[in-house]
């Protein structure tokens, strides 16, 4: 048995995770190493005077603790904050009606989607638009999500439009013929009111590390 493992054997025996008599070979050992037989009688002592010394209580960090903890919790939104939440999530329930009776209905289940368009492409539009309104109304019921669903919105709402203007100034269709694109406007831009008014009422990027607390 080398000293280490003697040592190592030892230090468990004195910390309580081996039974108190010796192993056979760690006793023969000791039989003949006096630096382990010292050893062994400082780390006795050692934990002797350690185990002796009486337990003192730290700082008490309640209160610090506690204001942390308030500090982490979502500030409770103002009246005006709660109307305009309101009124964005009407505005929402709104378009979301809107994209079911002017495109979902006709495009999507009636295959009709007007201009002699084949009703594959029909159906495209509508599937396109159905994606869309999931998005309008995952934004009016988690407010949370609407900042992580409108770089979405934005880029399909802005292909939209920059398309309806090319191809009108092209002949390919007219402007009237676009209009109803406008609802998918409108909720475009309630999502981005809605990612703006929960901006700071305790969404992830506001949560506190353990680092912010100390």
């Amino acid at each position: 048995m080398t000293h280490e493992q003697a040592r190592a054997e030892l230090s468990a025996q004195l910390d309580g995770e081996q039974p108190g008599e010796l192993a056979e070979p760690l006793v023969e050992h000791l039989a003949t190493c006096h630096s382990c037989q010292q050893w062994r009688r400082a780390a006795e002592t050692l934990t002797t005077r350690v185990r002796r010394v009486p337990s003192q209580g730290g700082p008490d960090r309640t209160a610090e603790i506690l204001a942390a903890v308030l500090a982490d919790q979502a500030p409770r939104p103002s009246r005006t904050r709660r109307r305009l939440l309101f009124q964005v999530r009407a505005g929402l329930a709104a378009v979301t009606a809107g994209q079911f009776a002017v495109f979902i209905l006709p495009s999507l289940i009636l295959g009709h989607a007007g201009a002699g368009a084949p009703v594959h492409a029909s159906h495209e539009l509508g599937a396109f638009e159905l994606a869309m309104t999931v998005g309008f109304i995952v934004a009016a019921f988690r407010p949370s999500l609407a900042r992580g669903i409108l770089p979405l919105v934005a880029v399909a709402t802005g292909t939209l439009i920059i398309l309806a203007v090319v191809d009108s100034a092209l002949g390919y269709t007219t402007l009237s013929n676009e209009t109803p694109h406008l609802v998918t406007l409108a909720g475009a831009l309630l999502v981005y009111l809605m990612s703006r008014l929960n901006r700071g009422t305790g969404g992830p990027a506001k949560r506190r590390t353990a680092a912010s607390w100390r």
